[in-house]
């Protein structure tokens, strides 16, 4: 993938979790040039301002968005449990495998897989993280 295209992937997502938090100009802005595809003369022509305007602009919402990932961490915490999730599928079908090729059960912890057992808690302290981060923005929204 071309570092461009990445970028607009990383700006998309740190929009898409934290574009709230911007000014109602700096979302317009940032999604016209990044969701919708305008060049920044574009904008400048739909909004009746400088292109230097909306450059600035540009940059000083991504830096909000970068800011606030910084601090809160939330599409990294997301990320990891999408991974975790993706580790887990075939563990799953795996550990039902084993579960339905038997008849009977042996103990409780019979067939607990250890790395199943860590990715579960891996999600678990992901899911306590990203609720305090929830709640922390429906803080500052309210």
């Amino acid at each position: 993938m071309s570092s461009h295209v990445e970028r607009t992937v990383r700006v998309n997502e740190l929009f898409d979790a934290y574009g709230a938090l911007l000014t109602p100009r700096q979302r317009e802005i940032l999604s016209m040039y990044y969701q919708l595809d305008f060049s920044l003369g574009e904008i400048a022509d739909a909004l009746d301002v400088t292109r230097q305007a909306v450059y600035d602009s540009v940059i000083r919402g991504v830096e909000a968005l970068e800011r606030t990932e910084a601090l809160l961490g939330f599409l990294s915490k997301m990320n990891r449990v999408r991974d975790a999730i993706g580790r887990s599928l075939p563990l799953i079908e795996r550990s039902y495998e084993k579960l339905n090729g038997r008849s009977q059960l042996i103990g409780d912890d019979a067939f607990v897989d250890p790395e199943m057992q860590s990715i579960a808690d891996d999600l678990l302290a992901a899911d306590d993280q990203l609720k305090h981060v929830h709640d922390i923005l429906q803080e500052r929204r309210g």
